[in-house]
Parts: structure tokens; C-alpha cells; sequence
């Protein structure tokens, strides 16, 4: 398969789009026909596993300031919008030598499983910035029933927002909203797994920063914001009202 990775965005001093977690694939015609390749067949007897060995993610991984790929589930927000909550959020700054204030926003987003990560062919697990977000400097879970927003690598399509049903695995589209737009930055962020499944998907509620960039630092309010939010709405730009997880162009 051709994957053509992204670089006309520089953010965090990646050579890499970093845009709502998300390293960005070209999209693929041919998707479908390999993810059911690609499907779960369970050893039963004579049956054997017909899964293809999964690609790492750590190729062609961003490399920063306390990056590290995090094994395991996590949530992938991607794709989401965000509603407000009325509360403040603390934001490491500048690799947790301070912390900042911003605006609080909770953003639903679905939990990286084994199953997804064998459909896209990779491991499973998302890149942190450990001391970036509200991480701690460590991939530990942050509590019961708790779970980190992670970037996901490579992925080319999982359970999206936007569709209807929500949640319906899908590739996502992106699209530019206008300067002055209010984003959310949900990467390394802690969340709480939702006790119920959304059409079957499982799925977290994430509180991130509204206005804050990669690295704690507010986004300039004169600059575009990149997302893949609102992909599959009838009309993409309302989820550009919607305060979505994005990253500024």
C-alpha cells in the first residue's frame, strides 16, 4: 500500500502534521477490501488466525519534547467535537514547568481497541507527550475508569462522532476552519470511560483545553485551525462552531 504522509503543517517542530492526534493518511480506495483481509478469524481447531502481523507505529513517528508510545487502549479524539463545561482545566506548559489555565471543553471520543488497531494493520497503542496536556510523566492510567487521549498513528479509519449512528467506523475527511475559531486540544489529556458503549462502540468523555496548543501555549486567534470534525455531518463547517479537537495551520 502507498501512504503518503502530510508535512505542510510544522507544529510542535514536528516534520509532521500533528492534526487532532492524528498522523494523516492520503485516503485509500482500496481500504475496505483490506480491512476485511484483515478480519479477526479465532483459532478454532484447524482454523487458524488469518490477522496480518501489524505494521509498528513508531515508524514515521513524530519525535518531541517527552514523546513515547503508550501500549495499550486509549482514547482517539481525532475526530470530535466539543462542548464547554464552564470549568477551568490546569495545562502543563513547556514540558511542566508551569501550568496554565484554560477553558474546559468535554469531548466524547472511542477507545482504541485491539479490534480497531488489527483493522488498520497496527499496533495498538498511541503516541503521549508525557509531561504535555495533563499527563504526569507516565503512561500509568490515570485512575479507575480512567484513560488517556492518546495521538493515534497510522490510523486510517475508526468509529467517528459525525456519522449517524455516531460512531460508525468510517475514514475521516479534514477540513480548514476560519481564524478566530475556538478548538479543543485534547493530546495526553485524561478521560473517563463511559460506563455504556455507543452503538456498540466503546467510548470515553475527555476533558481538554479550549485554545490551547500542543504545548500549553495559547493558539494565535489569527491563525487557521485544521479538523476532522464534523466529517460526515450533511454540512461539515458547523462542527467548526462546535469547539473541535483541531490544531492550528
Amino acid at each position: 500500500m502507498k501512504k503518503v504522509l502530510s508535512s505542510v503543517v510544522y507544529v510542535l517542530g514536528f516534520n509532521y502534521l500533528l492534526l487532532g492526534q492524528s498522523v494523516m493518511a492520503q485516503p485509500d480506495p482500496n481500504l475496505r477490501d483490506r480491512i476485511e483481509q484483515r478480519a479477526n478469524v479465532k483459532t478454532d481447531g484447524n482454523k487458524k488466525d488469518t490477522r496480518q502481523d501489524p505494521r509498528s507505529t513508531l515508524q514515521g513517528a513524530p519525535v518531541g519534547p517527552k514523546t513515547t508510545f503508550c501500549p495499550g487502549e486509549y482514547a482517539f479524539c481525532g475526530s470530535s467535537t466539543c462542548k464547554p463545561t464552564g470549568r477551568k482545566i490546569a495545562v502543563n506548559v513547556d514540558g511542566g514547568n508551569k501550568t496554565k489555565e484554560y477553558d474546559e471543553s468535554e469531548c466524547k471520543c472511542p477507545i482504541i481497541t485491539k479490534e480497531i488497531a488489527y483493522q488498520n494493520g497496527v499496533e495498538l497503542g498511541g503516541l503521549a507527550a508525557l509531561e504535555e496536556g495533563n499527563m504526569k510523566g507516565s503512561c500509568s492510567r490515570p485512575g479507575p475508569g480512567k484513560i488517556w487521549s492518546l495521538m493515534g498513528l497510522n490510523m486510517e479509519v475508526w468509529p467517528q462522532e459525525s456519522t449517524k449512528p455516531p460512531f460508525q467506523s468510517a475514514q475521516v475527511g479534514y477540513q480548514a476552519c476560519p481564524a478566530g475559531t475556538k478548538g479543543s486540544n485534547c493530546w495526553s489529556y485524561e478521560c473517563k470511560i463511559d460506563p455504556k458503549p455507543i452503538n456498540g462502540v466503546k467510548v470515553a468523555t475527555c476533558f481538554c483545553a479550549i485554545g490551547a496548543a500542543y504545548l500549553g501555549q495559547p493558539i494565535d486567534p489569527k491563525l487557521t485551525i485544521m479538523t476532522g470534525a464534523g466529517s460526515h455531518y450533511s454540512n461539515p463547517g458547523a462542527a467548526c462552531n462546535q469547539h473541535p479537537v483541531s490544531s492550528e495551520m
